[in-house]
C-alpha cells in the first residue's frame, strides 16, 4: 500500500506535535509530584520514562491511524 506524501507529510506533523504534547505532560507530572527522575535505571538522565514520554501519547494515535 503507497501512502501519498503529503499525508505522510500531515501525519509525521501531527505525530510530532503529540510527541512534544506528552513529553510536556509527564514533566508536568513529574513538577506536581516534585519528583526528580521517574526511576533508577538511566540515573542523571530522568528515568526510563523520560526516554519514552513522548511515546505515551503517539503510540495510541499509530495505532488509531493503523486502524483507519
Amino acid at each position: 500500500m503507497k501512502v501519498p506524501t503529503l499525508i505522510l507529510l500531515m501525519a509525521t506533523a501531527f505525530l510530532s506535535v503529540f510527541g512534544q504534547i506528552g513529553d510536556l505532560v509527564e514533566s508536568a507530572l513529574k513538577r506536581h509530584y516534585n519528583v526528580k527522575d521517574s526511576g533508577n535505571i538511566l540515573p542523571g538522565h530522568g528515568g526510563m520514562l523520560d526516554r519514552f514520554d513522548s511515546l505515551l501519547f503517539v503510540w495510541p494515535l499509530i495505532h488509531l491511524f493503523h486502524l483507519l
